[in-house]
């Protein structure tokens, strides 16, 4: 497993660890949020062991939709650290969920993850036809476009773009939210694969972007 920043990792771990061990004197809660959900969700921390993180909700109607590979955010706060870390559903019971911990980032690098408004145009290939997008905005893990291709939700497509000073910039993303508009669709992506040399790229933008 590989996380950005080990140290938010070890004090994620440390956060939840610490208060599980005051487990029977208070309820460990965590907010959750996701392109599902129309509002954060609190849950309750029940076990957390080797990266997979077991969660309780009061009313599990509000996660009825969630399936196995969703990606949801975690939201913790310890000490007046907050701590978000990407994770994915593993499997929902009939009152609580198993997610997997896939990164985690401190309150202090937040502004890597802003998301910055551009307009790049670009070119998208799903199911070996290619097609013109135009992206609204991007960050360093996920990034918005314009398409008039109808894609489906949890489907991966290959993002090829170009910045302002004319760079091509590749990825492979999965659709995790899309709107209907009068000619096309509008989508919100995560970053899913990306090679070192486009990685490199894409933060040089970032950095030409703050």
């Amino acid at each position: 497993m590989f996380f950005k920043n080990s140290d938010n990792k070890k004090s994620f771990d440390d956060s939840i660890q610490n208060n599980l061990n005051k487990l029977f004197l208070m309820d460990i809660y965590v907010t959750i949020t996701s392109y599902k959900l129309l509002e954060p969700l609190k849950a309750v921390i029940i076990d957390y062991s080797k990266n997979i993180l077991s969660l309780r909700f009061k009313d599990l109607s509000l996660v009825e939709n969630f399936i196995i590979g969703d990606p949801i955010v975690i939201n913790l706060t310890n000490e007046g650290i907050l701590y978000s870390a990407n994770a994915t559903v593993l499997i929902r019971y009939n009152s609580t969920m198993d997610v997997k911990i896939e990164k985690v980032l401190s309150k202090n690098d937040n502004r890597k993850e802003d998301r910055f408004l551009v307009s790049f145009s670009g070119e998208m290939e799903f199911e070996n036809n290619n097609t013109f997008i135009v992206l609204k905005n991007i960050s360093k893990s996920g990034l918005n476009f314009l398409s008039k291709v109808d894609l489906p939700l949890n489907s991966k497509v290959k993002i090829t773009f170009t910045t302002y000073d004319f760079t091509k910039i590749s990825c492979i993303v999965s659709i995790i939210h899309k709107n209907s508009l009068i000619d096309g669709f509008t989508y919100g992506a995560f970053i899913v694969n990306m090679d070192a040399n486009n990685l490199k790229k894409l933060n040089i933008c970032l950095q030409k972007l703050i």
